[in-house]
């Protein structure tokens, strides 16, 4: 049985994969904050331009969320589309994975399928350490335990093979 207790937020892990099952070998990031917010607002029906036949039925659904984090390299300006050379490109879509107490079996995880990473900003304070955050949005939210990440897509991909 897993014992439940506050969760302490150094305790949790948060990855960024391609897809879910690469969330299992991702390295976790070194974050000083990563909010998240899953609105599901029942209340409102219109569903014109909506990516998600489900809003219909349930409303639509806001997952949104930000990292922050002191400026180490060129990961999160990547994110964004912002590459080296030439002009700024649409983001890729990205998986994150959400684990507050750590990755690990029978410990929960929070699956953010469909992200997209939106907006970067520096924070450029002349007598403190340059942080920089960005802004993401998902489209599909699970809730499942860590050993249970990356099990459907294994089967799905298993299922092609065939």
């Amino acid at each position: 049985m897993i014992e439940r207790r506050p969760t302490r937020g150094w305790e949790g892990a948060v990855r960024i994969a391609k897809d879910e099952r690469g969330l299992k070998t991702a390295d976790d990031l070194a974050l000083q904050s990563a909010p998240v917010s899953i609105d599901t607002s029942l209340d409102t029906k219109y569903v014109i331009g909506q990516r998600s036949p489900y809003a219909v039925l349930e409303g639509s659904q806001d997952i949104t969320g930000s990292f922050e984090r002191p400026l180490e390299d060129d990961l999160f300006i990547r994110l964004v589309g912002i590459k080296e050379r030439g002009p700024v490109v649409i983001p890729e879509i990205y998986t994150i994975g959400i684990f507050p107490q750590g990755f690990g079996e029978g410990k929960d995880a929070l699956v953010l399928k469909n992200v997209r990473f939106g907006t970067w900003s520096a924070d450029l304070a002349p007598d403190d350490i340059v942080d920089e955050s960005v802004d993401w949005t998902g489209e599909d939210v699970i809730f499942k335990r860590c050993e249970d990440v990356g099990y459907e897509e294994y089967l799905e991909s298993e299922d092609v093979e065939e």
